[in-house]
Parts: C-alpha cells; structure tokens; sequence
C-alpha cells in the first residue's frame, strides 16, 4: 500500500514504534472498548493487535492508518469475507 497524504490527512501502514503509544489510547480505554470483542488491552495486548493486523496488511494487502497532527487518532482496517466466514452466503443458483 502506497502512503496517500492530503493537506488534512495521512493514510499508511500502521508501525508499531510509531503507533503503539496512540493506539494503547484507544485498546486501553475500558469506555471505548466496551463493546468490542477482547475488551481492554494492555500495551503487550495493544502491540500484539498491532501486530496481527501487520502481519494481515503483508498477506491481504488492507490496512489503514490515519493521522492529523502527527498524532493517531483513527484507523480502519479493511477485511475480506472469506467462504468459511460466518457472513459469506452461497449465492442461490436460480433454475
């Protein structure tokens, strides 16, 4: 994935050093995850969720980052439903 930057807004690959102090912002912040599934991490549980979705960006080529004054404060990360996922359908073959 290419880095895309505006005036307002940095799109790129998540790096741990770079992101782990920001992203432990969110993972840790029991309000926030409340809802989310795994709850709340700790910063070895932050930087591990990090790294998953490294090591998916590699193999699957999603991820997003993004950035607004040097400092994270969103991110998205893009994923593909698979046929052994629980949300793939069969599409019905009309006869």
């Amino acid at each position: 994935m290419k880095t895309i930057e505006t005036e307002r807004l940095l799109i790129r690959k998540w790096d741990i050093e770079r992101d782990v102090d920001d992203a432990f912002e969110f993972y840790g912040d029991e309000e926030t995850m409340r809802f989310i599934p795994g709850g709340v991490r700790d910063r070895e549980g932050t930087r591990a969720t990090l790294q998953r979705m490294i090591d998916r960006e590699s193999t699957e080529g999603f991820g997003i980052c993004l950035e607004g004054d040097s400092s994270l404060y969103n991110f998205c990360t893009l994923d593909r439903i698979f046929q052994s996922s629980y949300f793939y359908r069969q599409p019905k073959t009309i006869q």
